[in-house]
């Protein structure tokens, strides 16, 4: 983006306007040296627009200060500049995500009070806000409850809006926050997410199930496989590489009943080194919130992989 903005200004322009060279918004910088000229950033589609206005002939292009709502192709997704897990001891991170990208909110007076801004500066105070909404509803949640309510309800998200895959799970973590989800579950799983570290065959872990509704309720398991990815740190690349699950197909809990259900994942049956994981699902039969609880592993001889890049 530096390139552009010096060959604009270098050509004479008072202004640059860089449109995306795929669909969507993007995000760039130019850098902290030298002079530069006012830069906007802007879709492909409204890039694609203004050139074809200007095949046309000459576009003057009128600066207000009125400031309108635009929809987000990208809502509901993860950003792209969203960060990787695991950790480096294979423990399962992102935990959960938020809504963090083009968020409208408070700015600087001096800068114009609002504007859209991205990233955890936006993201956490949702997170921080829902267990607020949580205390409040039940100020004798201990700290543990509240993770694992944000977590148990959080919802998985694909790769994009138009294709059926799940996200690597050390990409989004348990999925979207969902308030009202979180509110109203009337159940909790611990734990809220299982690191199943480094692995060569099945393991096997026990997930404790307990409802606190007042009326009796049956839930239904389901294994959700994400897409697993090779150990790259960064753009690591994605493939249909999945585990399998065994569990019971149902369990059925009275009142204020705690029940365990035993899960065996088995990790894919492929060569090379695999970050692999998914949901172990469990949908009421009351129409209550959708349980989850994600889980991670990493298939291959993690000790044996180059701490530092060579090439």
């Amino acid at each position: 983006f530096t390139h552009k903005e010096m060959m604009a200004r270098t050509r004479g322009a008072a202004y640059a306007i860089i449109y995306n060279n795929v669909p969507g918004m993007f995000l760039g910088t130019l850098g902290s040296n030298g002079a530069r000229l006012p830069t906007m950033s802007i879709s492909q589609a409204h890039g694609d627009a203004i050139k074809a206005l200007l095949a046309a002939g000459p576009v003057r292009l009128t600066w207000t200060a009125e400031e309108l709502p635009f929809p987000v192709p990208t809502a509901g997704l993860i950003s792209a500049f969203s960060s990787w897990g695991p950790a480096p001891d294979l423990d399962l991170k992102p935990d959960i995500g938020a809504p963090g990208g083009f968020i409208y909110s408070t700015w600087p007076l001096a800068l114009g009070r609002y504007m859209s801004a991205s990233g955890t500066s936006m993201s956490a105070p949702h997170v921080a806000g829902a267990a607020a909404l949580l205390l409040q509803a039940n100020p004798r949640l201990r700290p543990e409850a509240v993770r694992e309510a944000l977590l148990n309800t959080a919802s998985p998200r694909r790769v994009l809006l138009d294709l059926p895959f799940l996200l690597p799970i050390h990409r989004q973590g348990a999925g979207m926050l969902d308030v009202l989800g979180a509110l109203t579950a009337g159940a909790e799983i611990e734990p809220a997410k299982v690191s199943l570290g480094e692995v060569s065959g099945p393991v096997t872990f026990t997930l404790t199930l307990e409802n606190e509704r007042a009326t009796a309720v049956t839930y239904t398991l389901a294994h959700l496989p994400t897409q697993a990815t090779d150990h790259a740190v960064f753009a690591p690349r994605m493939a249909a590489v999945s585990a399998t699950a065994s569990f019971p197909a149902s369990v059925t809990l009275a009142p204020d009943e705690e029940r365990s259900v035993t899960v065996t994942v088995t990790p894919p049956a492929v060569a090379g080194e695999w970050l692999f994981g998914g949901y172990i699902r469990f949908t009421p039969d009351d129409g209550g919130p959708v349980l989850s609880v994600p889980y991670l592993g990493f298939l291959g001889d993690y000790q044996a992989l180059p701490a530092l890049h060579t090439g």
